[in-house]
């Protein structure tokens, strides 16, 4: 091979490991149904078609180009040069298994995967082969429904299956390298198995911030937070160093625990202090490494801090960030929003649209503000907006649409618009549930509801709090036990999850219907335990049917939880009153009985 070629080869892969660093830092859009970073791709197919112009493609080159187009999501581009290629080393076979596994196309993944062990041997293969193999059957896991196993986790038993598979060959191949343990580790976690997650990190010869940030992730994303929190703290403690990564992960962890805490009132505003210590500790670290700068811990803490209910501290690191990115803005946005504070939100707002053209989750957080404030004016003008940019019909602004013009109260704006929608989901029926329910059109609720089914869409968490609530207002206690008993057996499958909200409904649909005492069982059997709102519905329905014995336990049980407020004292002194009114009556109407006799 003459110097020249070899110059030019070297050149060719400069140039192209240039454009997978670019690709990696572009955010993807969808263009006929698959993700695809454009601007990265253009530039892929240029530099392509220079380097058949210039000098013959060796395969060195070739298999770079495979890996770009895969990495710009052009997995079509990325298969046609892999196929034109003459002759295949495992460099290429293992880009082309990369690329549909980061793509969704997982299952075609596996299927090469089991194609080419067999046809080089198990031996033949790398840990760069697995990875890719691990990577797929993680994509597989996301895609895949959980059932809740034995110790409680939600698996996902297929993917975790073919998983387990793939480690028993990894091992029969002999020592695992630490980049193949690391991705064992992430792909347990996400098949919802924490437990094999830990033991492949517990056999690990050696560790590094990767297999740590893995472990955090695999405990966090599967409801184990505390413990995810714990191995960070344990991580700094053996000397590994925070990276930005790790930092994120952390962040995102505090945000799940966040999601739980029930939070204290101060000065009116709910904040939830756990959390909000652990990532105050987080950003403690973060400004000490100095990764605070990184834009991407910034607006992670930006909306940690709204989602922990302090806005003084989300705004103050949005304020100190060199850099603002339409994430930082959105992150903002959305937490004065979340945190009650609409009208501000909307102010900045417009700060917000002179340097920056909003996206589908900022126009979501404005739509939401507008919703809280029942602004009809505010919401048609982001409704011009997002039809001007083309965005109308992602899914997301669409059911938001639908919901706010709910709860400003146009339903018929909100039908319009889902009559006009060429593809609906969950999101998109529970929207038109909630302004029917919020307008008090309970038999609307329950139509539409029926209606859902029939068309097998998913009824989930929100469908079925709707619906409750429909039946309460209906009076149609048999028809909500039905509901709520479908429900506990998805739940039990994992298909959906049951909240306090779905117990408060039954309870207070029991309470509606005089079934008192199976109102004050279901209250005492509830798994998360009966809130406070739960016995004050329990209270108030003993005032409707007059019954003392069952007022007098919900008064107690709203003591023992330290929840006792001038309302449940009046609830109580009107049961009080109505009882010894009826007793009154009764026992004059018995004494003049006696005396006409």
């Amino acid at each position: 091979m003459s110097r020249g070629f070899k110059r030019a080869a070297r050149e060719a892969m400069a140039t192209i490991k240039d454009c997978v660093s670019v690709a990696a830092q572009e955010n993807a859009q969808i263009t006929r149904g698959t993700l695809l970073k454009l601007h990265s791709l253009e530039r892929a197919r240029l530099v392509h078609s220079q380097l058949l112009e210039s000098f013959h493609l060796d395969i060195f080159v070739l298999n770079s180009l495979v890996d770009l187009y895969a990495k710009c999501g052009s997995m079509e581009e990325s298969s046609r040069v892999f196929h034109g290629m003459a002759c295949h080393s495992l460099v290429s076979w293992n880009a082309l298994l990369l690329g549909y596994a980061e793509n969704g196309d997982e299952q075609l993944c596996l299927e090469i995967f089991s194609s080419v062990s067999e046809r080089l041997g198990l031996e033949s293969l790398n840990g760069r082969t697995f990875v890719a193999a691990f990577k797929a059957c993680s994509g597989l896991a996301v895609k895949e429904t959980g059932q809740v196993v034995s110790n409680g986790e939600l698996a996902k038993l297929g993917a975790l299956a073919k998983g387990m598979e793939l480690h028993s060959k990894a091992v029969s191949r002999g020592r695992i390298d630490i980049f193949v343990a690391n991705s064992l580790i992430d792909m347990y976690g996400t098949c919802g198995s924490t437990l094999d997650a830990a033991k492949v990190f517990d056999k690990m010869p050696e560790r590094d911030v990767i297999s740590w940030t893995a472990l955090v992730s695999a405990f966090a994303v599967n409801g184990q937070v505390e413990i995810g929190l714990l191995l960070l703290s344990k991580m700094v403690e053996s000397g590994c160093k925070l990276d930005v990564g790790a930092l994120v992960t952390g962040l995102k962890a505090c945000m799940s625990l966040a999601s739980k805490e029930a939070g204290v009132d101060v000065n009116g505003k709910l904040v939830k202090v756990v959390s909000l210590e652990k990532a105050m500790d987080l950003d403690s670290e973060a400004l000490k490494q100095g990764s605070e700068a990184h834009v991407f811990v910034s607006n992670t803490l930006v909306d940690l801090y709204a989602k922990c209910g302090s806005l003084l501290d989300s705004r103050g690191v949005f304020d100190r960030m060199k850099l603002h990115t339409p994430i930082s803005w959105t992150s903002l946005l959305a937490g004065y929003v979340e945190n009650g504070e609409s009208q501000l939100s909307l102010d900045l707002f417009s700060e917000f649209l002179r340097d920056f053209q909003p996206d589908a989750q900022a126009f979501t957080a404005a739509l939401k503000a507008c919703g809280n404030l029942a602004n009809i004016e505010k919401l048609a003008f982001f409704h011009a907006r997002i039809c001007r940019c083309g965005l109308e019909s992602e899914p997301l602004l669409a059911n938001s649409l639908v919901d706010v013009y709910g709860r400003c109260g146009s339903i018929a704006s909100a039908h319009h618009l889902f009559d006009c929608m060429a593809m609906t989901d969950s999101a998109t029926w529970n929207g038109l549930f909630a302004g029917h329910s919020r307008q008090g059109k309970s038999k609307a609720v329950l139509e539409l509801f029926h209606a859902m089914q029939e068309q097998g869409l998913k009824v989930d968490e929100i469908s079925f709090t709707c619906v409750l609530t429909a039946c309460s207002h209906q009076g149609l206690v048999e028809l909500g036990k039905r509901y709520f008993d479908a429900m506990l057996d998805r739940a039990k499958h994992g298909a959906c999850t049951i909240r306090v909200e779905h117990y408060d409904c039954m309870v207070d649909l029991l309470g509606r219907g005089n079934q008192l005492e199976a109102a004050v069982e279901l209250a005492r059997s509830m798994p998360m335990g009966a809130s406070a709102v739960t016995w004050t519905s329990v209270l108030a329905a003993s005032q409707k049917w007059r019954n003392l014995a069952v007022a007098r336990i919900a008064f107690e049980a709203l003591e023992r939880l330290n929840a006792k407020d001038s309302a449940a004292y009046m609830l109580m002194a009107n049961v009080l009153n109505s009882t010894t009114k009826v007793k009154s009556i009764l026992h004059c109407t018995r004494k003049s009985f006696q005396v006409s006799m």
